[in-house]
């Protein structure tokens, strides 16, 4: 017997739930078990405080924007944000990705997602807008999608 043919005999709300879950099921998900991660935003802080955020969907890394701290050539502390970049991401959650920003700095990150955790490292090397030199390298970091 069809689905169809077994509405017949039922009351119209009857037959609109059975529907309506139907195409409920029909939507995209974030659901892991295809990918072993999961699809959405992230956020998180590197191991000197400062935040990562970025977008994980089923191929790529989007939009990753970090937090750097260290001393730089004039022998002073500074710290800033880097990113906006996007990269892609293998079957098995692992993604690196190198990018530059208009000061002619560069950055580097690279991680795993596995379910709803993210891991790696993160560097950023050359001018900043401290007007001097500016280096932070392997610097571990961890972020969580809800």
């Amino acid at each position: 017997m069809r689905w169809v043919d077994r509405l017949k005999g039922m009351t119209a709300l009857s037959a609109t739930v059975i529907v309506g879950l139907g195409i409920a099921g029909c939507g995209t998900s974030t659901n892991t078990s295809a990918t072993g991660f999961k699809t959405g935003s992230y956020s998180g802080t590197t191991s000197q405080g400062q935040t990562i955020s970025f977008t994980v969907t089923s191929t790529s890394v989007e939009d990753v924007l970090f937090g750097w701290q260290a001393t730089c050539a004039d022998g002073q502390s500074h710290s800033n944000t880097m990113g906006g970049w996007n990269t892609p991401i293998t079957s098995a959650g692992a993604f690196t990705l190198d990018g530059s920003v208009d000061t002619g700095a560069s950055g580097q990150v690279a991680g795993t997602v596995k379910g709803n955790t993210a891991s790696g490292t993160l560097s950023r090397s050359g001018p900043s807008s401290f007007g001097t030199d500016c280096s932070d390298n392997g610097v571990a970091w961890t972020a969580t999608a809800p």
